[in-house]
């Protein structure tokens, strides 16, 4: 063990220094136990940094691990799932069970690479997503989600947008940047309006403001787009809306996170007071119909739309 240890030492030292600290862990535990004690001296950390450590490896070992699946641009959506932010392990089982032909993702913050139940429905259905609020690197996003790095409209932030289907049958979804809703971005979407697709879906983790709002309907007022498909979240009740902008029909989705109470007193668990929703969007494209359902984690309907498209 000895050995091993002072090979993989000398091998990592110079390119990855956390990978040695790990190897060094290793090093200490083939001593005697008063011997770690000595380390974690040397290293100046406390025994809970280190645990801390180990914790932060294993998510970014996780990250690099998650399954991931895509689909390929002739591919037909005959349903589209939407998930929103907070406490989402509970839809994980259902969304599996649905087999949507794609989900999108809201927000991946807040999302365990560990959680079993969220491996499993990444190894079934692909995915989509795009963040709420991000205070890491850009990397960071696109190793979960290596598709971004190549149709990400701009290097520097995540909006993007990929279309399924062919011809009269063809869906785009355009991943909306809600973190910051810049100029060059409502550039983007004005254009990202052009596309000569069936129906657009547009995602963004946060619902737009009024002013956001006005604004985007001059952009559809402006567009050759007949059937506009909004997903968002952030409100305390679910929801499914229909408006018109000239020849356009514009349908928003709000599905409601989960409703959180933190806690008051030390380390007591937040209790969760009205779990997460999520949405399915199921497509006839043969009679042009769609059917759009808001659902509870118990895969119950809570709010449902039929349109025409």
């Amino acid at each position: 063990k000895l050995f091993i240890a002072s090979t993989l030492l000398l091998l990592t030292a110079c390119n990855d220094p956390f990978a040695a600290s790990l190897i060094l862990l290793f090093f200490a535990s083939c001593q005697e136990a008063p011997k770690t004690n000595d380390y974690l001296l040397r290293q100046k950390i406390t025994a809970e940094e280190y645990k801390a450590r180990i914790k932060a490896e294993k998510k970014r070992q996780a990250d690099l691990d998650l399954p991931y699946r895509m689909l390929s641009g002739d591919e037909k959506i005959e349903s589209l799932a939407f998930i929103p932010g907070t406490d989402r392990e509970p839809v994980w089982a259902q969304i599996e069970k649905n087999r949507p032909t794609l989900a999108v993702l809201l927000t991946d913050s807040g999302v365990s690479a560990l959680d079993p139940a969220y491996r499993s429905v990444r190894e079934k259905v692909p995915f989509m997503a795009i963040p709420r609020e991000f205070s890491g690197s850009r990397s960071d996003f696109v190793r979960s989600w290596p598709y971004v790095k190549s149709v990400a409209e701009n290097q520097n932030a995540f909006y993007h947008a990929l279309s399924f289907g062919e011809k009269k049958d063809a869906l785009r979804v355009i991943m909306i940047d809600s973190t910051l809703l810049t100029e060059d971005q409502w550039k983007w979407i004005a254009d990202e309006l052009k596309n000569n697709a069936a129906v657009s879906v547009l995602v963004s983790a946060k619902p737009l403001n009024d002013s956001e709002r006005e604004r985007f309907q001059s952009l559809v007022k402006k567009s050759k787009q007949k059937s506009i498909i909004w997903l968002t979240t952030g409100i305390d009740q679910s929801k499914i809306s229909k408006t018109t902008s000239n020849m356009a029909s514009i349908y928003e989705l709000n599905a409601r996170s989960a409703k959180i109470v933190p806690a008051v007193l030390g380390d007591a668990p937040m209790q969760i007071t009205k779990p997460a929703e999520f949405g399915i969007l199921k497509f006839d494209w043969q009679n042009r119909v769609a059917v759009f359902e808001i659902r509870n984690a118990a895969d119950e309907k809570v709010e449902t739309l039929v349109a025409k498209f």
